[in-house]
C-alpha cells in the first residue's frame, strides 16, 4: 500500500514538471511582449528596455525557466512590491474560499460514491451511470467556481 502512495507521489514530480514547461513555452511562444503590454504603444526603446530589464525578459530564455523552476520572481510591476508578499497577503481569503468548498464537495462525493457502490450490487447498473454524471457535474461546478475565485 504505502509502496503504491509513493509510486504515485513520484509520479507527480513528472507531471508538475510537463505543465510547467508547456506553460513556459505557451507563455514565451504565444504570448505578446509582456513589457510593450505594461508600457503602452508610446513608448521609446530605452523605456521598454528597462522595463524588460526589471521584468526580467533579458535574461536568457533557460536562464528563465530556472527562474521559474526555483520561484524567483520579479518585482510586480503593477503592486511595486515582491510577489511572495503579494501571495502571502491574498493567501488566506483564497483558502478562506477554497477549504469549505473542497470539505462540502468531498462529503458530497463520498455520499455519492457510497450510494452508487450500494445501488450497483442491489438493483443494477444504472445509479452507477447516475453517480458519474452528478460526479463530473460537481466536479465541473467546483473546477468553474475556483476558476472565479
Amino acid at each position: 500500500m504505502w509502496a503504491y502512495v509513493v509510486r504515485k507521489l513520484l509520479l507527480t514530480i513528472p507531471t508538475i514538471l510537463g505543465v510547467v514547461i508547456i506553460t513556459f513555452l505557451l507563455f514565451n511562444v504565444v504570448a505578446k511582449d509582456p513589457a510593450r503590454a505594461f508600457a503602452g504603444k508610446k513608448t521609446s526603446p530605452e523605456q521598454l528596455q528597462a522595463i524588460r530589464h526589471q521584468m526580467g525578459l533579458d535574461k536568457p530564455k533557460f536562464a528563465q525557466f530556472v527562474d521559474v523552476l526555483t520561484f524567483n520572481f520579479p518585482q510586480s510591476m503593477r503592486y511595486q512590491e515582491s510577489v511572495w508578499s503579494l501571495f502571502a497577503r491574498k493567501a488566506p481569503v483564497s483558502l478562506a474560499i477554497q477549504l469549505p468548498v473542497f470539505v462540502i464537495e468531498l462529503g458530497l462525493q463520498l455520499v455519492l460514491a457510497m450510494f452508487v457502490a450500494a445501488s450497483a450490487r442491489a438493483r443494477g447498473f444504472w445509479p452507477l451511470r447516475c453517480g458519474r454524471m452528478t460526479t463530473g457535474a460537481a466536479e465541473a461546478a467546483l473546477f468553474v467556481g475556483r476558476i472565479g475565485a
